[in-house]
């Protein structure tokens, strides 16, 4: 444990106004607690393991639940696309009414109200207005339309794919930026009890001080030097406790404000296993990362849209119906009926060769963003290795430091009482075993993290890491 005082003097003056005080604090004490019952820590504020953290964020991410939407979107245009081989029935109703001498025959013979007596001169040329009400049902049915359906639901099928791939690389930076608030949580509380306990420490050092200066002992510039260190401590105790409060509520943020008044619990562990070899990461990298595979699928949809145009002077061939029912005043009606197959095939298209060549470029085009993707990965990921082989050789030389500046500590104590060290001696490395702890901790944080970041960027980090490092932390 580190030395964080020493009983410098023994003061003899002062004990019963000392031991009448504790007797008063006591009475007090006893009192208050009878108005006010002591709540017992563990239910004074409750804790959140990291694992139950990410979930909380998963749910809540926006930028993730926006791509589920992104992704039902894809389905749908999906099944927009299969809609393609279905026949399409249409309902359609109509009224009218005309003097026209050919509408009025047209009516009269789809009513099937024809007379002899129609076929007069007079009546062929100026004949009475006829009201016609009819009723119809048409279907036409795809039979073959140059793969063109086809093609656009594998193409469709391609973007589904990616969307998804796309939701995967948003749930893993949704577990990265729940780690990396949850670990800075950790490590900016723990920081706050060794800046309080390094400044309590620091405080009765000069509270003795102060009366040995009085009595000439200690020389009163050692004593102010010693301020000056014990100054600097309450400044960064001061930002130690706002950086707790600023994290916890960056946490609750995250988390869709789900977490209020619950505090990350656990305790920063030392660096995990091994990473393994940088070529095995990029191998790992450039076939799991779903920013690739995303890409895959977008090339592999946009090689069926240049099939869709590359296909587009074949033949198209439907079949069609109709049924239908004419009447003057619904007391009798005539019906019909229309059937056929209809075929279409453009012998010359003046766009077509234009419409190929923008779609081969584009697939040109995606080809070389895969490049420079896969590119910008390697260099990610060898730069993220580097950073985690860094970062493991530090942790161990931080650890020593600690060590070391604890060991100073108990060392300068008695030095201090002999008169051969001096308080701005001692409060400086108080403070310089405070900055050794500081950056162990932040030391820590960063090996964690930077071993996620590299499974991140991996396209490997999911759940089941969470887990095992939430078990590491002891949360």
């Amino acid at each position: 444990m580190p030395v964080l005082h020493g009983d410098l003097v023994n003061c003899e003056g002062g004990k019963n106004e000392m031991k009448a005080g504790k007797k008063q604090m006591v009475v007090l004490g006893v009192a208050l607690s009878l108005v006010f019952p002591v709540v017992p820590p563990s239910f004074a504020a409750s804790e959140v393991s990291l694992a139950e953290y990410s979930a909380l964020v998963l749910q809540y991410y926006p930028a993730l639940r926006k791509q589920l939407s992104r992704v039902s979107q894809a389905v749908a245009r999906k099944g927009q696309a299969r809609s393609g081989h279905m026949p399409r029935l249409s309902a359609l109703a109509s009224v009218g009414s005309t003097n026209d001498p050919v509408g009025v025959f047209s009516s009269k013979l789809k009513q099937e109200s024809f007379t002899a007596a129609d076929f007069e001169i007079s009546r062929l040329n100026s004949p009475d207005a006829r009201t016609n009400f009819q009723g119809a049902l048409e279907a036409h049915i795809p039979l073959f339309n140059a793969f063109q359906t086809l093609t656009s639901v594998e193409a469709a099928e391609h973007i589904l794919n990616s969307e998804e791939y796309g939701q995967q690389s948003l749930r893993m930076e949704a577990l990265l930026s729940a780690s990396r608030v949850y670990m800075e949580s950790l490590l900016w509380q723990e920081i706050d009890q060794v800046s309080q306990a390094v400044l309590e420490a620091a405080l009765k050092d000069l509270e003795q001080a102060e009366d040995l200066k009085d009595r000439g002992v200690v020389l009163g510039a050692d004593y102010y030097a010693a301020q000056v260190v014990e100054r600097s401590l309450k400044q960064f105790d001061l930002q130690a406790k706002a950086r707790v409060q600023a994290i916890l509520h960056q946490a609750e943020v995250l988390a869709g404000g789900r977490i209020s008044g619950q505090k990350p619990e656990g305790e920063l562990p030392l660096p995990g296993p091994e990473e393994g070899a940088l070529p095995d990461w990029l191998d790992r990298a450039h076939a799991h990362r779903p920013d690739i595979k995303a890409l895959h699928e977008v090339i592999a949809a946009q090689e069926q849209w240049l099939k869709k145009e590359k296909r587009a002077y074949l033949p198209r061939v439907n079949a069609f119906g109709r049924v239908e029912s004419n009447t003057r005043d619904f007391e009798g009606s005539g019906e019909n009926y229309t059937a056929g197959l209809l075929g279409r095939m453009d012998l010359w298209d003046p766009s077509r060769a234009g419409r190929v060549g923008e779609q081969e470029q584009v697939l040109e085009e995606l080809g070389c963003d895969l490049q420079q993707l896969r590119d910008a990965v390697s260099v990610e990921v060898s730069d993220a290795w580097q950073h985690c082989q860094a970062l493991r050789r530090q942790v161990p030389e931080a650890a020593q430091a600690v060590r070391d500046a604890e060991e100073a500590v108990r060392l300068v104590i008695p030095l201090y009482e002999e008169g051969r060290k001096s308080i701005a001696d001692l409060l400086e490395l108080r403070k310089i075993y405070l900055d050794t702890r500081v950056r162990l901790g932040q030391l820590k944080v960063e090996a964690e993290l930077g071993y996620l970041q590299l499974m991140a960027l991996a396209g490997e980090l999911n759940e089941t890491h969470i887990q095992q490092l939430s078990r590491r932390l002891g949360s």
